[in-house]
């Protein structure tokens, strides 16, 4: 056993093992597919219903608030990413894109905290407030 501590093929083979696993695990884990993209965005036009904008996105937004006939909603994904969409009566009047700017480091930890911690059920960190102002008189 000795003999086969002190070889360098043992511990290269050691070495090469683990960066395959851990490469493996990588693959897996950035195989993730999210709704919330620019291409995504691009398919929300003006007019659009509400239900249309959350089928399209696979989910309920992830925040929204709004007054009297006027909504604004934001989904965000794991990665920052967010689309925000204006509603003007159930209807899409604006919307707009943005790309989260993580680090490799922060994606790997995203990654890794997403495999090992069950996803919420959908919609279930959604959070909807809408306001009511005093009409003018």
């Amino acid at each position: 056993m000795r003999r086969l501590l002190r070889c360098g093929w043992f511990w290269l083979s050691v070495i090469l093992l683990t960066l395959l696993l851990v490469g493996g695990f990588l693959l897996v884990a950035s195989r993730h597919t999210t709704a919330i993209t620019q291409a995504n965005c691009d398919k929300i036009v003006v007019g659009m219903a509400e239900e249309e904008v959350e089928a399209l996105l696979g989910e309920p937004p992830s925040g929204a608030a709004g007054a009297n006939a006027v909504m604004g909603a934001f989904w965000l994904d794991d990665e920052d990413n967010m689309i925000t969409v204006e509603f003007w009566g159930g209807k899409v009047v604006k919307k707009g894109f943005s790309e989260g700017h993580l680090s490799t480091l922060e994606r790997i930890q995203k990654m890794i905290r997403r495999i090992l911690r069950p996803s919420p059920a959908r919609g279930s960190s959604a959070f909807v407030v809408h306001l009511s102002l005093p009409q003018a008189p």
